[in-house]
């Protein structure tokens, strides 16, 4: 399930890059290790209790978030005639930008927020 998170570097981009949606899991302190929300082996612990408490949003939710709040959309390429995938990274009037895994496409489109 943790593969559905986005890894700690991204987190920390997309929170630099204002996006606080709830999500699921966080990362507590400055450590990528995931905690899930109401998770009874946290019990105790709630989230924002360490000011470096990080959400951690699902890859999803945060293609979502990219495109209804800045237009930024990201979507897997099949390259023809082989079986190769690559992610496309536009925005409304520009030109597409193709990476190589998620995490990079990702990545630059945050980038593109700054």
């Amino acid at each position: 399930m943790e593969k559905l998170f986005v890894p700690y570097e991204i987190a920390v981009l997309a929170k630099e890059n204002r996006f606080d949606e709830d999500c699921l899991a966080f990362y507590l302190g400055n450590t990528p290790t995931l905690w899930f929300h109401n998770d009874p082996e946290n019990e105790g612990y709630k989230f924002g209790d360490i000011s470096t408490d990080l959400e951690a949003p699902l890859y999803q939710q945060l293609v979502d978030w990219l495109w209804l709040e800045h237009k930024i959309l990201i979507a897997p390429y099949i390259i023809p005639y082989t079986s190769d995938l690559s992610y496309t990274v536009q925005q409304v009037n520009s030109r597409i930008n193709f990476y190589k895994t998620k995490e990079l496409a990702i990545k630059e489109a945050l980038n593109l927020i700054s």
